[in-house]
């Protein structure tokens, strides 16, 4: 049916949906060109559920009527229903928007039908649980996967925290609100200075380490292709720094593993090679199909090597963390070859510190550390995490 633009009235629901309508001038093009394809959605009382960017581009063009979808509304939640499902399946929000308006329907709906108390179950057949409202349920009622809803209720609560994180998308959201709630909780830590640990915010390429000086350099440099050089710069820094019976262990990448192998023995010798076992999510090496679980570690020396203790080739990582950048290692094999190959006392050197996982773990097992790091923003984690009285704990 067709109606009067003029009987249009902005829907209390759907204005919610948005922030604002952003550049509406390819639509109108569209518009223009094409005719309005998918009309909009109104209910009985003309109220706008659905269809905004396009009720507004109509405007913009002047036109005096349009077609238009009729709902008979039962109340505002209905509305708010028809207009957040019709956004859904046509992708017209901005994921903030979609984020925000997900919550805001599952708080609706636990205004209504009350929430679960913290740790109750609402899976088992008991009366009271089929009563309360669950994120199960508004994933059911939007269609949607309950993972979805969960995904938007943490976007949306990132959000509302910080605001300047609306300019990311999806799960972009969610790692940087981690990522500033850690960095607030180590923005408390008290400093405390140490004796046996040096940080240097500086390229470990201008460093000026005595030769010979160090007993095993644990290191994780970056992986893709444009970083290949720094494996020549690091053989090169090793077999200066390192002692004579010193060991350098280099995590690796494997697309690359080939040309790191033979920048690295320019100036080393190849001792061995062992592996991460990485558990949980591993990741999609998309041009050759292959869910990536294994993270090669690579040893090299100076000179021949024999450790006073036999130690694993293989190393399990638990859990992933990468809260703080998506580099972090998990700490739990680096402690295990840091117990196993080093001595108390003993000097451990990383040069690519990051945000100082390996020197957490160092300072805990009594060992001296040495890092650097040339980004600032990690450094300053860094600091904190390694000189700080609870940095192990983060």
């Amino acid at each position: 049916m067709k109606i009067l633009i003029s009987e249009i009235k902005a829907g209390v629901k759907e204005t919610k949906l948005r922030r604002k309508d952003g550049d509406i001038s390819e639509l109108k093009k569209s518009i223009q060109e094409c005719g309005l394809i998918n009309p909009i959605t109104i209910n009985q009382n003309h109220e706008l559920l659905a269809g905004r960017r396009r009720f507004q581009a109509i405007k913009e063009l002047g036109w005096k009527e349009t077609d238009v979808r009729v709902i008979n509304s039962e109340n505002e939640l209905f509305d708010f229903k028809i207009s957040l499902e019709e956004n859904i399946k046509r992708k017209d929000l901005t994921d903030v928007e979609l984020a925000t308006a997900i919550k805001e329907y599952d708080k609706l709906k636990r205004k209504i039908y009350g929430s679960a108390k913290s740790g109750e179950r609402t899976d088992l057949t008991l009366p009271q649980c089929s009563k309360v409202w669950t994120q199960q349920r508004t994933a059911e009622d939007l269609g949607i996967s309950q993972q979805a809803v969960t995904k938007a209720i943490q976007i949306a609560n990132a959000i509302e925290e910080y605001p300047e994180l609306a300019k990311y998308k999806g799960t972009e959201v969610i790692k940087r609100h981690k990522l500033k709630k850690t960095k607030e909780k180590l923005s408390k830590i008290e400093i405390l200075e140490d004796s046996n640990v040096k940080i240097f915010n500086e390229d470990f390429r201008n460093s000026k380490i005595e030769p010979e000086s160090i007993d095993l350099i644990l290191t994780d440099p970056p992986y893709g292709k444009e970083y290949l050089s720094l494996y020549e710069n690091l053989s090169r820094f090793a077999s200066t720094v390192l002692k004579p019976t010193g060991l350098l262990i280099c995590y690796s990448g494997q697309i690359h593993l080939v040309e790191i192998l033979n920048l690295l023995s320019g100036y080393l010798k190849y001792w061995w090679c062992g592996f991460i076992h990485l558990k949980g999510h591993h990741q999609s090496i998309m041009n050759r199909n292959i869910w990536c679980a294994t993270r090669p570690i690579l040893f090299f020396v100076r000179n021949d090597f024999i450790p006073d203790k036999w130690f694993l080739d293989y190393a399990v990582s638990e859990k992933q963390d990468k809260e703080l950048n998506e580099w972090q290692q998990n700490p739990e094999p680096a402690k295990y070859y840091i117990e196993r190959l080093t001595n108390k006392d003993d000097v451990i050197l990383d040069p690519f510190l990051g945000t100082g996982t390996f020197g957490t773990v160092t300072k805990e097992l009594g060992r001296k550390f040495i890092g650097y790091e040339k980004n600032k923003d990690n450094f300053e984690i860094a600091k904190r995490r390694i000189y700080g009285a609870a940095g192990k704990n983060f």
